[in-house]
């Protein structure tokens, strides 16, 4: 006779020291290498970039491959060391932070965790890509500094992010220069992060 209490709880043991593989891959060194590539695939010569897969943000960000940008950053949640390790060995322009949070099967029409993930970071990657293509990131950073008040620095800087972002999307959905794909990846990102009414509970209410 099989001992079944014996069976449940090295099921159990197996379930608790099982990897997470959707993690795994949302985390792993080919993911990070295959987003490098396609965003190199799509810059000028002589612009290089590096990818960091990491939870310290939200979504994502490309910010300069220097310290003090990645400490200062209202993007990251870096302290200086972490980020100095960051940044050990890489020889690079800029650095693209991808979060590695899991993508929201509620908010897209996938029901697979690895399709979605995939989709979810290639479609934050590539906003990224937008933004060093089409953005003065260094000259729009050095105005906030010279001209704004370091209280409103988020503040403003968000405000010129949500310009921002719709320009350089409508361009890249629109245009002739990406594919459908890119186009589709950028949709599903959008659907994860855009809030709607729905988001609010009772009594809530989004400001700006």
């Amino acid at each position: 006779m099989s001992d079944t209490s014996s069976s449940v709880t090295s099921n159990a043991t197996v379930e608790t020291f099982t990897p997470d593989v959707h993690a795994r891959v949302r985390a792993s060194a080919g993911r990070a290498d295959r987003l490098r590539a396609f965003l190199q695939g799509h810059l000028p010569a002589g612009v290089d970039v590096e990818v960091v897969l990491t939870p310290a943000v939200q979504t994502a960000a490309v910010l300069p491959a220097d310290v003090d940008a990645l400490v200062s950053s209202d993007a990251t949640d870096l302290e200086r060391q972490q980020a100095a390790q960051l940044l050990d060995g890489i020889d690079a322009a800029f650095l693209v932070l991808v979060t590695t949070a899991p993508a929201p099967l509620e908010r897209v029409p996938l029901n697979d965790q690895l399709t979605a993930d995939h989709a979810h970071q290639f479609g934050l990657a590539f906003h990224e890509l937008l933004h060093i293509l089409k953005t003065a990131i260094a000259p729009i950073a050095a105005l906030l500094d010279a001209e704004v008040d370091p209280e409103y620095h988020q503040h403003v800087h968000e405000l010129i992010n949500i310009v921002e972002d719709g320009a350089i999307e409508h361009e890249a959905i629109h245009g002739a220069n990406f594919s459908d794909t890119a186009e589709i990846r950028l949709e599903l990102t959008r659907r994860i992060h855009s809030q709607t009414p729905d988001d609010l509970g009772d009594g809530q209410q989004a400001r700006l």
